[in-house]
């Protein structure tokens, strides 16, 4: 069925499509399957087959005799369409296969709930959630971008601008080109009468620089014998100036001995005056070190002292959260105890109905009425019988109103128990707020540990600095006498130097002195020479310049007609130039702002999507647990004839038996009632599948799922299947026990035969 439903998934074929194959069959046999089945009134014809050695499938679905979808992926499709579940869904909803009745409870808590939300389906909805915020916020930072480019930071259209300024710089582009023509004319003018005035100043060039030679010449010698004069005359002064120092130097040489012998003397006082530093600043620190630590010890006493009085607030908080534990976990059990009481209420109230049912029948019928157990006549018994239902139903009314009495008590216990529960809980605070008092102090006490350890090592350093340095004898008055001493005496010696200094220049003095009369000589020769040249050039030094300033003034009047020509060219072209990048600017504006209009309507979508999705998966969300838990806690009581209160699943998932009013894990119980929790737990689960789909597909599949029950729970399971017929038209049971056959209303049994077929058998 599920092969032709869904064709070749891994799920459906295992090891293979081939394995659908017949193992007698042909190589070029087709197989086969035809399915009928009908839903809301329409019968379907449904054919999947694979074709020849290779194995090719076919497929054709149709309606009422009318042909629906052909093809292997459109019938698919469709059956997805029809059935409202895709063939993984079909595995883990209506199809219970062999060995994975007990497939949620082996899990763990956390893998157990993400296989139950995925079997659901609610798994897809946070992916649904996250893809939809995803897209959102991509939205909102695209628009955000867009808006930040279409408005300036006064809060201007840039579009609005970029219009503005186009129109002017066309205004501007225009009055620029009729100025360019007007310059080129007069620019025309000027270059023909500056090649004139060129000729004529290049002549007068070559006379005005032969005559500038000459003056130069002329002005060199007269500075050159100057210069020479004043040279000689230093010379001789300084010469002079010279030999009359020289008995001061014969005077200042004592003085240069002795200050040597004071500056040794000093530097031996500026050591010891360096020692007695030391020894003064050590002792200062070692002072200051003692008082830091006489200050630590007393604020270490003092928070030694509060960590005494934080110390028991620990325990006390163990002891509460441990008694928190228990109050919690008696409130459960009392609230149980009351759910147990309300669901055995019912069942009595269920059993006297039918009782009295049957009372009144028999009363109807009389004496002649037969037996409901033996089916023979009640004659002498039909009394009998009346009293002793009369008296079972009494009994029945003064248990159920013993149990109302006892749930009421459960749920005074119940609320008592949440009172000292908050009265714990504020305890449990006061108690982590000293341990949290506590923790601080003894961080405190650690950290004045640290602090004590390094002014021990500070003092030890400073008295060892000391031992070092031992006695020091310094005689400050000496040392300022001597520094005294050596400033006048510094005087005397820098004198001395600079004298001996000066006067070894003597001999150089003089040799100078002869060499600059030799050259006072030549110059005033060449001097005589440049005189007759210049009366012999006859050229008027004036001339160059009057014409060099015409030329000059016509080229800086076309320097600043080109300057000014460049600017209006350059000007013309950067407005060309604006005016196409602000024409393109405004298009990509225009575009910026229709994209941001599109985003704008995108983003209130994307909104309204996301809103909608994350309420529905709360609302999802909060009916799973409760409605997975009374489903499979009623079923769970029935299949157990009420030996067992019922089930229950809490927010981790885990899996909990009633058992004479207190909850116990499932883990405490045989196989077969494992077997049957889990069973209700699958059945509560494919209901709920079924109805979240609003699919018409309403039968169930249960591949070997009586192999731990014993007969009466057998029967009990297939009671409970009656009752499930009601919700799901057909209950398909896969069995190899011979005996559960008799408990079915209408059984088929498989066999193979010697050749390999296989033939069915129905059974009545």
């Amino acid at each position: 069925m599920a092969w032709a439903l869904y064709g070749n998934e891994k799920m459906i074929v295992r090891t293979g499509k081939e394995s659908i194959r017949n193992a007698n069959a042909g190589a070029n046999e087709d197989t086969a399957v035809n399915l009928v089945f009908e839903i809301a009134g329409d019968e379907y014809k449904l054919y999947r087959a694979m074709r020849g050695r290779s194995n090719a499938v076919d497929a054709s679905l149709a309606v009422n005799g009318q042909l629906k979808a052909s093809g292997e992926k459109a019938v698919t499709q469709a059956i997805e369409r029809l059935l409202g579940m895709d063939y993984k869904a079909f595995f883990i909803s209506v199809f219970a296969r062999q060995k994975e009745l007990n497939a949620l409870s082996v899990l763990s808590p956390a893998d157990r709930k993400k296989l139950v939300l995925r079997m659901l389906g609610v798994d897809r909805l946070d992916e649904v959630v996250v893809a939809i915020d995803h897209d959102l916020n991509a939205v909102k930072a695209e628009l955000e971008a867009l808006q930040r480019d279409l408005v300036t930071s006064e809060g201007a259209k840039r579009s609005d601008l970029e219009r503005r300024g186009i129109s002017t710089i066309e205004e501007a582009t225009l009055g620029l080109a009729k100025e360019v023509e007007a310059l080129k004319t007069q620019l025309d003018g000027v270059n023909d009468q500056i090649a004139q005035a060129r000729l004529e100043r290049d002549s007068l060039a070559k006379l005005d620089g032969q005559h500038r030679d000459l003056q130069t010449q002329a002005v060199r010698s007269e500075a050159e014998l100057k210069a020479i004069g004043e040279a000689i005359g230093r010379v001789e002064s300084s010469l002079s100036s010279l030999r009359a120092r020289e008995p001061e130097l014969v005077m200042l040489a004592p003085e240069a001995s002795r200050y040597e012998e004071l500056t040794k003397e000093r530097d031996a006082l500026e050591q010891d005056m360096r020692r007695a530093e030391q020894r003064k600043s050590s002792l200062a620190v070692l002072e200051a070190s003692k008082k830091k630590i006489a200050s630590a010890e007393q604020e270490l006493e003092a928070k030694s002292q509060m960590a005494k009085e934080c110390s028991g607030a620990r325990g006390s908080l163990e002891r509460v959260e441990s008694n928190m534990e228990q109050v919690r976990l008696e409130r459960e059990a009392r609230r149980q105890s009351a759910r147990s009481a309300e669901l055995e209420i019912k069942r009595l109230g269920d059993e006297q109905s039918k009782a009295d049912e049957k009372r009144q029948e028999i009363a109807r019928l009389g004496r002649q009425s037969k037996c409901p157990t033996c089916e023979r006549e009640l004659c002498d018994q039909h009394d009998f019988l009346l009293k002793k239902l009369e008296t079972e139903s009494s009994e029945r009314s003064g248990e159920r109103e013993r149990l109302k009495q006892e749930k009421e008590r459960d749920a005074d216990a119940a609320r008592q128990l949440g009172e000292r529960l908050e009265a714990l809980e504020k305890r449990k605070r006061e108690l982590s707020r000293k341990c949290e008092d506590a923790a601080k102090v003894e961080e405190a006490l650690e950290r004045l540990q640290g602090q004590m350890t390094v002014l021990r090592e500070e003092c030890d350093a400073s008295e060892a600095k000391l031992s070092e340095i031992g006695a020091v004898d310094f005689d400050e008055r000496r040392y300022e006498s001597m520094k005294a001493g050596l400033l006048q005496s510094r005087k005397k010696v820098d004198r001395f130097n600079e004298l001996r200094t000066q006067l070894a220049r003597l001999p150089e003095l003089e040799e100078e002195k002869e060499r600059a009369l030799q050259q006072r000589e030549a110059i005033e020769a060449r001097r005589v020479q440049v005189d007759r040249q210049v009366r012999e050039l006859n050229y008027e030094p004036g001339s160059l310049p009057r014409t060099q300033q015409r030329l000059d003034e016509l080229s800086a009047s076309k320097e600043a007609m080109m300057t000014e020509s460049t600017r209006l060219q350059s000007d013309l072209a950067a407005r060309s130039s604006e005016l196409t990048g602000r024409r393109a600017r405004l298009e990509d504006i225009e575009r910026q702002e229709r994209n941001a209009e599109d985003a704008m309507r995108r983003q209130e979508e994307q909104q309204v999507l996301s809103l909608t999705m994350k309420d529905f998966r709360k609302n999802v969300m909060a009916r799973v647990v409760p409605t997975l838990s009374e489903v499979s806690a009623l079923l769970f009581a029935e299949l157990t004839d009420n030996k067992y209160q019922g089930m229950m699943i809490d927010d981790n998932y885990d899996i909990f038996i009633f058992d004479k009013g207190e909850k116990h894990a499932l883990s405490r119980f045989s196989g077969g009632e494992t077997d049957l929790a889990n069973l209700c737990l699958r059945l509560a689960i494919s209901r709920v599948i079924a109805d979240k789909a609003g699919s018409s597909v309403n039968f169930l599949i249960l591949d070997e799922i009586f192999g731990s029950q014993d007969q009466v729970r057998k029967r009990s399971i297939m009671n409970a299947f009656e009752q499930l017929s009601k919700q799901f038209k057909q209950i398909f049971l896969i069995t190899h026990i011979e005996d559960v056959k008799d408990l079915m209303s209408s059984a088929i049994t498989v066999r193979e035969r010697e050749d390999g077929s296989s033939e069915l058998i129905l059974h009545a």
